[in-house]
C-alpha cells in the first residue's frame, strides 16, 4: 500500500521510468550533436508527458475527498454575477447542432494541440516561446490540481441529471465518462494507480479554459499563429456547452493561466539577466531558459 492508501503498479512505472531515462539520454545525445532543434522539442515533450503522469496520481490523491459537491454553489454565484446559469447556455447551444459540434471537435484537441503547436515553434526556430509554453503548461496544470479540492464539482451534465442521449450534438463524452472514475476514487473502491494518465476529473478551475489561454497566447508565434488563436477562442468558448463547466470553472481556469504566464516571464526575465545573453540557453540544464 502506497501513500495515501494508494497502491502502485510498479512494473509499469519502471518502464515508464526507464523510457524516461531513455528519451532524457536521446536529448542529451542530440543536444551534443548540435541538434537543438530536435533536442529541444523532444525535452519538451517528455516534460508534458512526464507531468500528466504525476499529476494524474496527485490527481486522484485529491479527489479521494468526502466533501460534497458544491454545483449548487457553483451554479448561485454563475446567476449572481453573469444572471445566467450553464443550463441556460447548454439549452443554447443544443438547438444549434453545426456550432456544437464544431465545438466539440475543438475542445477534443486540448490532447494534441501542445504538441502540434511545440512542433510549430521549433520549426520556426521560437525556441522562447516552446520554452515559456512547457513551463507555463506545468504551471498552470499543476495549480488547476492543487485548486481543486477547494470546490469539488460534478460539472453540468451530471448535476443535472443527463444523459449523452439528453444532448445528441455534443460529440464529446468526457463531461459524462469521468463520473464512474470520481465516484470510485471517492468511495475508497479505486486504489491501484499505474502509469497511465487519469484524465478530466477537475471540474473547478476548467484546464480547458486555462490550456485554451495559454496555447493561444503562446501559439500565436507559430506557422498558421491566426488559426491558433482562433481555435483557441473556441475552445475557450466550448468549456461551458462541452465540457460541462461553469462560468466561474472558466474565470478561475483563466486566471490560472495568467498567473502561470506572469509567473514564466519573471523566470525567463530573471535567467536571462543572470547570465551572458551570448551562453543563456547553450546548455541542456536551461531547458527553460530564455535563449
Amino acid at each position: 500500500m502506497g501513500a495515501f492508501g494508494f497502491r502502485y503498479d510498479l512494473p509499469a512505472i519502471a518502464l515508464l521510468g526507464i523510457a524516461g531515462l531513455l528519451l532524457s539520454a536521446a536529448v542529451a545525445a542530440l543536444t551534443r550533436r548540435r541538434m537543438s532543434d530536435a533536442a529541444l522539442l523532444l525535452e519538451c515533450y517528455l516534460l508534458l508527458l512526464a507531468s500528466a503522469v504525476i499529476l494524474s496520481a496527485v490527481t486522484c490523491t485529491l479527489a479521494a475527498t468526502k466533501a460534497p459537491y458544491v454545483d449548487d454553489i457553483l451554479i448561485a454565484i454563475d446567476r449572481g454575477l453573469f444572471g445566467s446559469s450553464w443550463l441556460d447556455i447548454a439549452t443554447f447551444f443544443s438547438r444549434r447542432p453545426l456550432t456544437t459540434a464544431i465545438l466539440s471537435f475543438v475542445y477534443s484537441s486540448l490532447s494534441w494541440q501542445p504538441f502540434v503547436i511545440l512542433g510549430l515553434l521549433v520549426l520556426r526556430r521560437r525556441h522562447r516561446e516552446a520554452r515559456s509554453i512547457t513551463l507555463t503548461w506545468l504551471l498552470a496544470s499543476t495549480l488547476c490540481v492543487l485548486a481543486m479540492p477547494v470546490a469539488p464539482a460534478l460539472g453540468g451534465y451530471l448535476h443535472y441529471g443527463t444523459r449523452p442521449a439528453d444532448f445528441p450534438y455534443v460529440l464529446v463524452t468526457a463531461a459524462w465518462d469521468f463520473e464512474p472514475l470520481i465516484t470510485a476514487i471517492r468511495s475508497g473502491q479505486l486504489r491501484a494507480l499505474g502509469a497511465a494518465p487519469i484524465v478530466g476529473i477537475v471540474t473547478f478551475p476548467s484546464f480547458h479554459a486555462a490550456g485554451a489561454i495559454i496555447l493561444g497566447y503562446y501559439g500565436r508565434h507559430a506557422a498558421a499563429g491566426f488559426a491558433i488563436v482562433a481555435i483557441n477562442a473556441a475552445m475557450l468558448m466550448s468549456t461551458v456547452p462541452i465540457g460541462g463547466h461553469y462560468i466561474v470553472d472558466v474565470l478561475a481556469g483563466a486566471a490560472i493561466a495568467l498567473v502561470a504566464i506572469t509567473i514564466t516571464a519573471s523566470v525567463h526575465a530573471s535567467a536571462a539577466s543572470g547570465r551572458p545573453a551570448e551562453t543563456a540557453g547553450s546548455r541542456p540544464q536551461d531547458i527553460l531558459a530564455v535563449r
